[in-house]
């Protein structure tokens, strides 16, 4: 069965972002990944430090849920006592990104961070800061695969291994972005590992430290311990589809992606 997805296969090409500057007219850095890389929860842990730290609230009070919008889109967001903060606000996804919302929300606080949004199309670090979140191959080409294709696999699993190979292509071809772009322009373009930003340890906090020194936020390691531990990464990853993997799937991921990412832990 031929395995296609429009999407994955266009982040692979920069031109959406220069396009989108374009449309935009803005000045920001990026936080790229390929999906199901923890983007999303490290915009929780970005947007909680932010808000304690104008004063909005105290991490170890906020909860968080979600809402939709009219087209059923869900956005994440937090809630405080009486008052509700939708983190797509503070740090956008550039793909449902509302630029009165969005500047709502900044001349309601008053402190000093690079503008920062989420993608998952790549990004030249020539023209754009930014930071590339990568995660461990095999797991994230089949949490990947689970995202897309949901009703597929629940009727026919074994098709994972189709899934978990195609998206590896494109996979391969981020990576070998980002390892070029780091080699290229070192002071605009950080790497970082979902392993050790998940790891809930020291590790985690060093990781994370780096990604705020490099969107120039300010914060404390205390606080940012705080923000962990009110919202540690929580995996959706749903382990029972690793049994439908073939031993030539695993091989093919390992020849494809192992190399690579080996390499980015390295950066």
């Amino acid at each position: 069965m031929t395995i296609q997805n429009q999407f994955i296969e266009g982040t692979v090409h920069s031109n959406h972002i220069d396009n989108w500057k374009k449309e935009h007219e803005l000045e920001c850095s990026f936080v790229s990944s390929f999906p199901r890389s923890g983007n999303g929860w490290i915009r929780v842990v970005l947007v909680a430090l932010i808000l304690e730290q104008v004063g909005a609230v105290d991490i170890k009070d906020l909860d968080i849920t979600t809402e939709a919008n009219e087209k059923g889109v869900t956005f994440a967001v937090f809630e405080y006592k009486e008052k509700r903060f939708k983190i797509d606000a503070v740090v956008p996804d550039m793909y449902h990104y509302k630029s009165e919302e969005h500047n709502k929300m900044l001349s309601n606080i008053s402190y000093a961070y690079d503008k920062l949004f989420k993608t998952h199309h790549v990004v030249k670090a020539q023209q754009h800061k930014v930071a590339f979140l990568f995660r461990r191959p095999l797991d994230c080409m089949v949490s990947t695969s689970l995202l897309f294709n949901t009703s597929l696999l629940a009727e026919s699993p074994e098709l994972i291994n189709d899934c978990v190979r195609y998206f590896s292509k494109y996979y391969a071809e981020l990576l070998q972005f980002y390892l070029q772009e780091k080699n290229s322009s070192p002071e605009r373009c950080l790497f970082l590992s979902h392993e050790r930003l998940s790891s809930n340890s020291e590790l985690a906090i060093e990781e994370f430290r780096k990604l705020t020194q490099f969107i120039q936020m300010d914060t404390s390691d205390e606080l940012l311990q705080k923000a962990l531990n009110r919202f540690p990464y929580k995996s959706a990853y749903n382990s029972t589809y690793m049994t439908h993997l073939s031993e030539d799937t695993k091989l093919f991921v390992g020849e494809a992606l192992d190399a690579l990412y080996e390499e980015a832990m390295r950066k």
